[in-house]
């Protein structure tokens, strides 16, 4: 069971609209083997790189060669996991980002035991989504507990004590952080980002944004991400041409 504190959603399967945050028990056996499948065959790389964790769902990303990226467009496409979603950014919504969490490079640039928030991947006007975040590893022996500020102008936190295929869906704007993690252990979670497609994702490489993230993530290109529209309708005119190549990614043996 999700374990709570004060200000905290009680329970399971259960949405507080105030705070913006959904909890669920259990994501599904189907999807925690294949993920956990997925993440076995990374790890088992030599050596392991930053990016075999990033954008898992994209056929033509950096990861596509190490890992089975029709299979994580799949989870990505989930219509439970976009029905989270939808309590969140309405029924329009569009796939952005997805990543393996913690990765190398993000170990090495901050502790996760530090204040965080994802609103600075998405490059979208208006600016608006959710994250939803599928625990993998069983951490329950380590106490491990994600903390989440409630509001930008609140500074109390909901707390809740992690547990293998434990799904929370959250504003993209919340911060968080984590505690009673092992530091340097391998990514514990799956992560999904969408933002509503009423919103435009901004294309312009030169733009603030796009500076910052290429200072930040030199590897990743994101002005030329493909987006995916997994539920409902465009309203924005939002380009899903860029980012797709003619030839598609093929599927990998991942059992070697």
């Amino acid at each position: 069971m999700v374990k709570t504190t004060d200000n905290m959603v009680t329970g399971t399967g259960q949405t507080d609209a105030g705070a913006q945050l959904h909890i669920q028990e259990n994501a599904g056996e189907d999807i925690l083997q294949f993920l956990d499948k997925q993440l076995s065959s990374v790890l088992s790389k030599s050596p392991v790189r930053p990016w075999y964790f990033w954008e898992p769902h994209n056929p033509w990303g950096i990861s596509a060669p190490v890992v089975g990226s029709w299979g994580f467009l799949d989870i990505c496409q989930d219509d439970h996991l976009t029905g989270l979603a939808a309590q969140f950014i309405g029924d329009d919504i569009i796939l952005y980002d997805s990543q393996f969490y913690p990765d190398p490079a993000t170990i090495r640039r901050h502790d996760i035991g530090d204040w965080q928030y994802d609103a600075g991947t998405c490059p979208a006007s208006p600016h608006a989504g959710v994250v939803v975040r599928i625990i993998l590893s069983d951490p329950a022996a380590q106490a491990a507990v994600l903390h989440l500020q409630n509001s930008t102008a609140d500074i109390s936190t909901t707390d809740l004590t992690l547990s293998r295929g434990m799904v929370i869906a959250h504003d993209l704007h919340r911060r968080y952080c984590y505690s009673g993690i092992q530091p340097g252990g391998p990514p514990f979670e799956y992560v999904i980002r969408y933002f509503p497609a009423t919103s435009k994702y901004i294309r312009q490489q030169h733009s603030d944004f796009h500076k910052r993230m290429n200072v930040l993530y030199p590897l990743q290109n994101f002005s030329a991400r493909p987006l995916w529209l997994v539920r409902g309708e465009d309203r924005a005119d939002n380009d899903f041409v860029t980012g797709f190549m003619s030839r598609p990614g093929q599927w990998v043996v991942t059992d070697s």
